[in-house]
């Protein structure tokens, strides 16, 4: 009994400290500019253009940080870039004339924890050590596990 309370304490600890996931936001490339412009999404998300026009499209942000340059995105092609950042990122298509622009808002995710037993099942009566990482990466900080 004991036993099995302390595994399904374990298997608790993964279920609440499992991380958020991520996102995929499309993007479509048009003759008049990029939609949706600004896409708004979350750190560790990602932007994927597609384009939808008739012509070739080259999606290029030349500036650090989340610097990108897709290839030449021939009619429906896509191109995917993760961003690891919060801020505002513009970007440009390298092909128009004149350029198309677009803009990507990051916005900070909620922190998550990731979290590793060793060993990996807990057994009553012996010691299990827990680690893991916070997403912020702020050390020192109290994490409660239920």
């Amino acid at each position: 009994m004991t036993r099995m309370l302390a595994i399904a304490a374990t298997m608790l600890a993964f279920v609440v400290a499992a991380p958020a996931e991520a996102a995929t936001v499309p993007v479509s490339i048009t003759r008049a500019g990029f939609v949706p412009s600004p896409a708004t999404i979350k750190v560790g998300d990602t932007v994927v253009w597609t384009n939808l026009d008739t012509q070739d499209h080259q999606v290029v942000r030349e500036r650090s940080p989340e610097r990108f340059t897709s290839p030449v995105l021939k009619p429906g092609d896509t191109f995917a870039h993760t961003f690891s950042q919060v801020g505002r990122f513009r970007y440009e298509d390298a092909l128009a004339r004149p350029r198309l622009r677009g803009t990507v808002d990051v916005e900070a995710a909620g922190p998550s924890l990731t979290l590793a037993a060793s060993p990996r099942a807990a057994t009553y009566g012996r010691a299990t050590t827990l680690s893991g990482k916070l997403s912020t990466r702020a050390a020192g900080e109290k994490v409660s596990l239920f």
